[in-house]
């Protein structure tokens, strides 16, 4: 996530949030490093994602599933914690703010949760209507972009087919729109893919990034676009998608 001229990278092995100077066109030299894991076992609180406002660094904790994933707040400046807040789902990912809460996925149970970050009480927006995994998450306005993935063995991520889902955070979690997998005799099919909307992820999908984050900050009207990257990535399988749910061309390269 850029912040100003700082870029903040999760160290997820290591348990680290990592802090680079983005300033430097074409260099990026480290800048800090902050400790956002338990401190016994930081590789077991399988840090994942990272949040940032002018004086805070938030970070989920997504704990394996052996416990409940919890967000700790730190001080973005003095490396001390804030603030936890606890059993944000199991095996979570995902952090977005959306007015006084926060936006999670609770993936494991494949529901989306919204935090209020002042009462810390928790509500469910959207759940799965049949087992899934959730992993991605975006939010334009009010919609949050959601990946959503069928069951799945860790060994079998790099393979399944994903959907995206466009659910209305201001209006009790309705589906706007749904993007589906392309499937064409059990394989996954290029051509079909081109010909429609629908989606071929090539593996579990594991970012959703605005592409906001690259606008102009000066620009009057932001992208409001997101581009999809799986974990089995390819340049033709990465998408812009705009926020009604319509592939756009790829305007950059990775």
């Amino acid at each position: 996530v850029r912040h100003g001229d700082e870029i903040f990278v999760v160290s997820t092995g290591t348990g680290e949030v990592r802090v680079y100077d983005g300033a430097q066109p074409g260099r990026f030299p480290l800048l800090r490093s902050m400790a956002a894991a338990d401190p016994t076992h930081p590789g077991a609180s399988h840090i994942n994602t990272v949040g940032v406002s002018p004086s805070t660094v938030w970070v989920m904790r997504h704990n394996q599933g052996k416990r409940p994933a919890e967000v700790h707040v730190l001080d973005r400046y003095a490396e001390r914690s804030l603030d936890v807040y606890a059993d944000v789902g199991r095996s979570s990912h995902g952090l977005a703010h959306w007015h006084d809460e926060l936006i999670v996925l609770d993936s494991l149970n494949g529901r989306v949760l919204a935090v209020h970050r002042l009462t810390k009480a928790t509500r469910v927006v959207w759940s799965c209507s049949r087992t899934c995994f959730l992993k991605g998450l975006a939010v334009l306005g009010s919609t949050a972009l959601v990946g959503v993935a069928p069951p799945q063995r860790r060994m079998d991520r790099m393979h399944v087919n994903c959907s995206l889902v466009a659910i209305s955070l201001a209006d009790n979690g309705k589906v706007q729109w749904r993007l589906d997998p392309v499937e064409a005799n059990g394989l996954r099919s290029a051509a079909a893919d081109s010909a429609s909307n629908r989606l071929i992820t090539a593996g579990l999908l594991n970012q959703i990034v605005p592409l906001s984050y690259a606008s102009d900050p000066a620009a009057k009207q932001p992208l409001q676009h997101v581009a999809l990257i799986p974990l089995a990535l390819k340049l033709d399988t990465v998408r812009n998608i705009d926020a009604a749910g319509v592939k756009q061309p790829i305007g950059y390269r990775m």
